[in-house]
């Protein structure tokens, strides 16, 4: 049984006591040696005492990526990491690159094969100036957060330089990737004008949900077009096949022709035969 289990028991459990005492049908003095034997009973002290060990498990994870946040190395890695996790869990291993040099001389940290074109991905987004702006309060947060927009506007302008480039065979837009659900609805609030203008340039801005949904999309879309061509290739083997018929048919014709011809020739000659053999018959009676 899970904890949450032993947590609403306890919670039903009160409240039957609570109504029974307003209804007077049970004595304060009862209700005591009731819970003490219900809590007994179920080992909620050694539950609770579980709880709380991975409470402070939990804790303690916490504070140890609150410390790996703090370090821009440690940022780029664990972006560079959830990336990888989550393209290798969506997308064919033949469809993607880890921080590979594109045909024009760029490294992405990762990008996508399409038919249409190479789709980059950029996760080391800055995050210096978020960080200390949460630990900010006042005219400092607002000016930390004004750097941090800078920021983003000046990697998203070199995103836009970089890696949307449809000439030499990308895809028209790139995306940038937040390994924070956090920070990218931060900047959908305040930022959004920054956002929507460089998507217009083709930078999307996508954290690990959004980034999830689009490469779905774009799995769906390459099953589609192998469906697609898998499809064009029945078409034009039918096509290739009545092709085929067509001739057989013509070729059956003209043999049928010639058969139909042959066998009146034969009836023929197998009439002129049964004469000419009556006509036998009558001399060689003759004799």
């Amino acid at each position: 049984m899970t904890i949450a289990f032993y947590i609403s028991t306890i919670v039903l459990l009160l409240v039957i006591i609570l109504l029974l005492l307003r209804k007077e049908r049970m004595r304060v003095e009862d209700v005591e040696p009731a819970i003490s034997g219900a809590w007994t009973k179920l080992g909620l002290s050694e539950k609770l005492g579980t709880l709380a060990t991975h409470v402070e498990e939990i804790k303690s994870l916490y504070q140890s990526l609150e410390k790996m946040f703090a370090v821009s190395q440690e940022r780029g890695k664990f972006g560079e990491f959830t990336l990888e996790f989550i393209l290798s869990d969506v997308l064919p291993g033949e469809m993607f690159r880890i921080r590979k040099e594109v045909p024009w001389g760029k490294k992405p940290d990762a990008s996508i094969y399409t038919s249409e074109g190479i789709l980059c991905i950029d996760s080391k987004f800055p995050l210096t100036k978020y960080m200390k702006m949460l630990e900010a309060e006042g005219m400092e947060r607002e000016k930390l957060k004004k750097e941090f927009v800078n920021d983003v506007r000046k990697h998203l302008e070199k995103i836009a330089g970089d890696y949307v480039r449809p000439d030499q065979g990308s895809l028209p837009f790139a995306f940038a990737y937040i390994p924070s659900e956090g920070v990218f609805y931060f900047l959908l609030q305040e930022a959004h004008d920054v956002l929507r203008d460089y998507a217009k340039r083709g930078v999307q801005v996508v954290s690990p949900t959004t980034l999830l949904h689009n490469l779905q999309l774009i799995r769906a879309g390459v099953h589609a077009k192998k469906l697609s061509e898998k499809a064009e290739k029945v078409a034009n083997s039918l096509r290739a096949l009545a092709r085929g018929m067509e001739q057989v048919e013509e070729v059956w014709r003209k043999f049928y022709t010639h058969f139909t011809n042959a066998y009146n020739q034969a009836s023929n000659v197998n009439d002129a035969y049964q004469r000419l053999k009556d006509e036998f018959e009558k001399i060689r009676r003759m004799e």
